[in-house]
């Protein structure tokens, strides 16, 4: 009988909903909420496809916004859009009849929804299923994917690409052209480019170069930005300017949105005619990318997906390669013979630099044939009309029967359905034994560690306080309907909207993210306690250091030193720029490394050690020249622990750009090179007595027994 009920869910057409029946659901038909996945808000083909609709139908249009700045400059447009990680926020995504996106939808689907997913680029670059080996990222790949109800793609090619990495079923995926090509042929891009950088209207000739990312998140791909911007040897920029100025040529470099907040034009300015462009600079002068690619009369590319952009203009394209070989071997390519797909000139050299711009710029016929040629293999349309497909197919679409539940087993085709599988294993547990799943029990918060400790030591009983005050430690994934939350975070939501209904209890909240989402469900009896440290036992600890340490601090080296989770929160980029950068520093990163990735081999002056006990803590900070704190995205908004145990040993701390710690005498960089100066100038500083007495000052100001008595004696 069971069986049967199998049978017959898997033979079951897939639901299609009337309009009546989604308004009751509580799904808006006419609403569509988009969102950029991949780097900066408000850009990429969600931007193209909106703009399309705007202009074009009377479906009404919702941006979801992860950056606050961005946020507030949308509105002062009149643009209606919401910030993540708010109430409304999450109220229009449950709405939402179509949500659009371009990489990772992370919300979890609502009954009734269809999630588009228009990717983001038409590249070189392997990833997904065709890079990782790891499990964990490949089954979250697949998770993601499985979600997405229907792709939009720029060829045939892509179509089939896409499947295999993200190991989704083809039918899904359309062919419709990426809706940001519409404008590139038609866009005023002399205009436009103008009105970001004035001063270019004196060039008669002009060049783009769109590096990659090469230095992902987690790894280390070729020398970028190591000697100079094309990581070209015997580079020679005077010789360079005497070429661009015989040509009056300019150069103008657009950074990889990952990357361009993170670099100034005084850290990669390789000439005096070269210019730097941001997304930010772009978005504040109401353009995008694709409004300025037709400005330009040449462009040195490498392995972005902008060279596939640009490519129907059919001007030269110039490919700057010198870690080709090293490129393909860390990161791989989409395609086999690579060079074929490449239909440019290919530079490895300074002297081939030279050469190839001279030629581009004087015999732009040169490679023509080559490049016509991928243009036909690479545009199946090329009629400015990508982001109408792509709506056609949002408004024709028809879910699918999931014929990838079925499977072999033993050679006998039987539907399973995984809800089934405990039931299945009771009954014939010889033919389905069940599956062993690895529970994980979390860890509490180091937070709240450290506070039940600083409880206990003052003779009080921890257990009774936290049934009195609601400590808000962690994200509640279930409130942001995050896909992946589990029961533990369901439960973590219960907990805390029955608290917040309830305002006799006092929350405390850790940081100002936190206390803003605390706001919006209750007015009063909320408070921000920051941050804490044992400052006696940091300060007094004489317990002996770990040999691994000793064998590092006897090469005589400085030392700069991070201790703590090492995830995706650090910017790793960053990190390896600065061990190239300091060759004669050692960098110590210790504690529980949940990363899986091995850059950390490339490098000689850089040591990844495992967790220790928290006695050792102390001494191995004190070891440290400089303290780091190197955090990425959303990570930047944080309060970290470690910030008050850096200070209670009285060292510098460097960070990222991030507001919410500068007050406490923390030297920031906002770009790479920023970062640099602040590490020189923290070396300057780190033994001056009088710096060293201010910072365990402010430490001693955040004594975990201090925020014990003020809980309390003013909260209870």
């Amino acid at each position: 009988m069971l069986i049967e009920e199998i049978e017959k869910e898997l033979e079951a057409e897939p639901k299609t909903y009337s309009r009546e029946e989604l308004i009751g659901l509580g799904i808006d038909p006419d609403l569509f909420v988009f969102i950029t996945t991949t780097n900066n808000d408000f850009t990429c083909n969600p931007y193209a496809l909106w703009k399309y609709i705007c202009e074009n139908t009377k479906y009404k249009t919702i941006w979801h916004i992860r950056n606050g700045d961005v946020y507030n400059f949308l509105k002062k447009k009149d643009i209606d859009c919401v910030l993540r990680g708010t109430k409304e926020a999450q109220n229009i995504l449950q709405k939402a009849r179509y949500i659009i996106h371009n990489y990772r939808y992370p919300d979890k689907k609502q009954e009734g929804q269809v999630i588009v997913n228009l990717w983001h680029g038409s590249g070189f670059k392997a990833h997904d299923f065709a890079l990782s080996n790891d499990v964990k990222i490949l089954e979250k790949t697949k998770k993601f994917a499985e979600q997405d109800d229907l792709f939009c793609v720029q060829n045939m090619t892509d179509k089939l690409y896409l499947a295999a990495i993200l190991f989704c079923d083809t039918r899904k995926i359309q062919v419709t052209g990426q809706a940001r090509q519409d404008c590139i042929n038609i866009a005023k891009g002399k205009e436009n480019i103008a009105r970001v950088i004035p001063e270019i209207k004196k060039y008669k000739k002009l060049i783009l170069f769109p590096p990659t990312f090469r230095r992902s998140s987690y790894s280390r791909v070729g020398n970028y930005f190591k000697e100079n911007l094309f990581g070209l040897p015997n580079f020679n920029g005077e010789v360079l300017d005497k070429l661009l100025e015989e040509h009056s040529a300019a150069i103008v470099v657009k950074l990889h949105p990952l990357e361009d907040n993170n670099f100034k034009l005084q850290d990669i300015a390789f000439s005096k005619h070269c210019y730097l462009v941001k997304e930010r600079d772009l978005l504040y002068t109401d353009l995008q990318t694709s409004d300025i690619l037709n400005a330009f009369d040449v462009m040195i590319g490498d392995y972005s997906s902008l060279i596939y952009d640009y490519l129907i203009l059919d001007r030269p394209i110039i490919f700057n390669v010198p870690d080709k070989d090293e490129y393909s071997q860390k990161q791989g390519f989409t395609f086999h013979d690579i060079d074929y797909w490449m239909p440019g000139e290919k530079i490895f050299t300074f002297n081939s630099l030279l050469t190839a711009i001279e030629t581009a710029l004087t015999n732009p016929e040169k490679y023509r044939k080559e490049r016509r040629e991928i243009i036909g293999h690479r545009y199946d349309f090329n009629d400015n009309n990508a982001a109408k497909r792509c709506l056609e197919a949002i408004e024709n679409f028809k879910p699918m029967i999931d014929v990838g539940r079925r499977y072999y087993i033993e050679n006998e085709l039987l539907p399973i359905a995984q809800k089934y599988e405990e039931e299945l294993s009771k009954i014939c547990p010889e033919k389905y034994p069940p599956r062993i799943i690895e529970k994980i029990i979390p860890k509490e918060h180091i937070r709240m560690q450290h506070l039940e400790r600083a409880f206990v030591k003052k003779g009080f009983d921890f257990e009774k306080i936290k049934g009195k005050v609601y400590f808000m430690n962690t994200k509640i994934k279930h409130y942001l309907a995050e896909q992946d939350y589990t029961d533990l975070d369901v439960k973590n939501w219960n907990n805390f909207e029955t608290t917040m209904q309830n305002e006799h209890i006092p929350v405390i909240v850790p940081n100002p993210y936190f206390q803003e989402i605390a706001l919006e469900f209750r007015k009063n009896n909320v408070h921000l306690i920051e941050g804490g440290v044992d400052f006696d036992f940091f300060e007094n600890s004489n317990i002996e250091m770990p040999e691994n340490i000793k064998k590092i601090i006897a090469q005589r080296k400085p030392i700069i030193g991070y201790t703590g989770e090492i995830s995706g929160k650090i910017y790793f980029s960053l990190v390896q720029y600065l061990c190239d950068y300091f060759k004669d520093y050692n960098f110590i990163f210790i504690g529980d490394n949940i990363t899986k990735w091995d850059f950390w081999k490339l490098y000689p002056n850089l040591f990844l050690l495992e967790p220790v006990e928290f006695e050792y803590i102390p001494p191995i900070i004190k070891s440290f020249s400089i303290c780091l704190i190197p955090y990425f995205h959303e990570a930047k908004q944080r309060i970290p622990i470690k910030l008050f145990e850096y200070l209670a040993c009285g060292k510098p701390v460097v960070s990222s750009e991030m507001p919410n710690i500068v007050k406490y005498n923390v030297l920031q960089g906002a770009s790479h090179m920023e970062f640099v100066k602040q590490v020189e100038y923290a070396m300057e500083i780190k033994d001056n007595q009088e710096f060293i007495t201010k910072q365990k000052k402010i430490a001693k100001q955040f004594d975990w027994s201090l925020t014990v008595e003020k809980i309390t004696k003013e909260l209870l």
